[in-house]
């Protein structure tokens, strides 16, 4: 519990005085920081709007490209695993193997993610100059941004040749390609919730708390979309016979 400081008490004369003196002069102030607080909040809610509105575009396109986004990574598991079958046979469980696995992990996304390039763009140009008053907000998104951007440009590994280098150096350690590609991927990473929306909550209207809701409905696809990856990567991983 916090400790409430003391004050010591002065004649009610003398508080009255000075009560109604600084009433006086505190009066502008007082509306000065009003005025402040309100044009906060304005640009807070037209930042808001701004952001749901873009990302219900990107979600709406996200939405769209599903079924290419989802041939893509099938054609990438057939076509890796044609390439080069069994390249890793001989490959056991160590930290080496977890890297190789996180790089068909990362090419997985990094392909999914390809048809909503243009969308992605789009986005990152409609949010990257926004800003709030709640400094943790702002600074979400300028993360998200960041990430995006990355995502954006990184092209899929080539697995096979990184594994044929995994497998030269008897699936001791990982090779340089392999490490290098799980940082950048790393850089670029996406978490569930970027930008928690219980901190767009309270400058969210009517119509934005609506579209949020339409928003969610139009990722759970999305999501079992992201589920259905796994098999994709466990035909890779066995293909390849890698340690999984």
């Amino acid at each position: 519990m916090r400790r409430v400081a003391r004050t010591r008490f002065m004649p009610p004369t003398l508080a009255l005085a000075l009560g109604l003196s600084l009433l006086g002069s505190a009066a502008p102030a007082v509306a000065a920081s009003h005025h402040a607080r309100e044009s906060h909040h304005a640009r807070d809610v037209a930042a808001t709007r701004a952001y749901v509105e873009a990302n219900y575009r990107l979600v709406r396109a996200a939405r769209a490209n599903l079924a290419a986004s989802q041939a893509a990574i099938r054609a990438l598991a057939r076509d890796t695993v044609a390439a080069c079958p069994l390249a890793g046979e001989g490959s056991y469980a160590n930290s080496a193997a977890s890297q190789v696995s996180e790089e068909v992990i990362a090419t997985i996304v990094v392909t999914a993610y390809q048809p909503d390039a243009a969308a992605t763009h789009a986005f990152v140009g409609a949010i990257a100059h926004l800003r709030w008053s709640n400094q943790r907000l702002t600074r979400s998104v300028r993360r998200y941004v960041v990430k995006l951007e990355h995502l954006a440009v990184l092209p899929p590994a080539n697995i096979c040749e990184d594994v044929k280098a995994f497998a030269a150096l008897d699936f001791r350690t990982a090779p340089p390609a392999t490490l290098n590609y799980d940082k950048l991927y790393l850089a670029a990473q996406i978490e569930a919730e970027e930008v928690p929306l219980r901190l767009l909550a309270p400058y969210a209207s009517a119509p934005q708390a609506a579209l949020l809701r339409r928003i969610k409905q139009l990722e759970a696809p999305l999501a079992e979309a992201e589920a259905h990856a796994v098999s994709e990567w466990t035909k890779i991983m066995r293909g390849l016979a890698l340690s999984e």
